[in-house]
């Protein structure tokens, strides 16, 4: 099974947190976002994993290479020039997908916990069986259609269209759905997918809809964060802290935190929410409110206080700091 995440977009919502860095190699509660989308695709048996890269490549390719057992099985799909898209990635990765019959592509930087362990492959087998052109992983979401861009379906799990509008020639059924950016293709999709820069989901497979093909959704409640700007970053940092230790906590987190996370833990005695990395030193007092997540090897100075703040691996807090909804590179 092949396994594509797309990598290679400039993360511009999220800066200057990624002028440094990928966005995939962001770390969110201390595991990069790469390896959210792996692990969610990684019980279908991945073989070959392919990555896109354009900004920052060298960060992606080492974080996917270091993947154990994947060292030898990873290619690198680089876009010198400019990001080429979600489906011009894809075609510049035809030599490595075509060859098996469908293949998963994945945005390289969503956190997504679904409510099965099998979901991935669950939504590979409804693929197959469908002989679809596509079929997308969704959700309910309040603002699909609104804030975010819809993925329009019937009752029978057929896809009309993409977009904030209804589509013309959707049924009056029709509800919108949220593509959390994980699907199933067959590699007909080849056939659909323009030369340079393209859109997936809006050039190659409404092409393929034009043309008589069928694309479908496989819809699970999922947990999904957006974490594409800075607000919303902090946001699903504090709502993961908040389900962690309860019935809530996904097992996919508790897994990923077993094979991924140097270290992980609490620090009761600094008050608040707090997820510490490993080799954080603290030269004295350290007092949280609401929340922080703390990067390995971190430095937090003396007296220093953090207010819903992310520490990145190796920030430094000065003594007296007083830090508030902050993402600290």
């Amino acid at each position: 099974m092949k396994l594509m995440l797309l990598a290679a977009g400039l993360g511009t919502r999220l800066r200057p947190v990624t002028d440094a860095r990928a966005k995939p190699a962001v770390p969110f509660l201390n595991i990069p976002l790469l390896y959210y989308p792996f692990s969610l695709a990684e019980p279908l048996g991945i073989d070959e994993l392919v990555v896109n890269t354009h900004h920052r490549p060298e960060q992606v390719a080492e974080l996917a290479r270091a993947i154990p057992g994947f060292a030898g099985r990873v290619r690198v799909s680089h876009e010198a020039e400019k990001p080429l898209g979600s489906g011009g990635g894809v075609q510049s990765a035809r030599r490595w997908l075509e060859a098996e019959a469908d293949f998963l592509v994945a945005n390289g930087d969503e956190v997504i916990f679904p409510s099965r362990p099998d979901a991935a492959a669950e939504l590979m087998r409804r693929h197959r069986a469908s002989g679809a052109l596509a079929t997308l992983l969704v959700m309910r979401h309040p603002q699909a259609g609104g804030k975010f861009g819809a993925v329009w379906t019937a009752r029978d799990g057929r896809v009309s269209g993409f977009g904030k509008q209804r589509p013309d020639g959707s049924g009056a059924d029709d509800v919108p759905l949220h593509y959390v950016g994980v699907v199933a293709l067959s590699r007909r999709v080849f056939k659909h997918l323009p030369d340079g820069e393209s859109n997936l989901l809006y050039d190659a497979l409404l092409a393929g809809l034009r043309d008589g093909e069928t694309v479908r959704v496989f819809e699970d409640p999922c947990v999904w964060f957006e974490t594409g700007n800075i607000p919303d970053f902090l946001a699903a940092s504090r709502r993961m802290l908040e389900i962690i230790g309860t019935p809530d906590e996904p097992g996919l987190f508790k897994r990923m935190t077993a094979r991924f996370a140097r270290g992980h833990g609490r620090r009761p005695e600094w008050g608040g929410l707090n997820f510490v990395g490993a080799d954080v030193r603290a030269a004295g007092r350290t007092t949280i409110n609401g929340f922080a997540v703390i990067g390995d090897g971190c430095v937090l100075g003396r007296d220093c206080a953090l207010e819903n703040c992310v520490l990145l691996p190796g920030a430094r807090v000065p003594d007296e700091a007083r830090l508030a909804d902050t993402i600290l590179v």
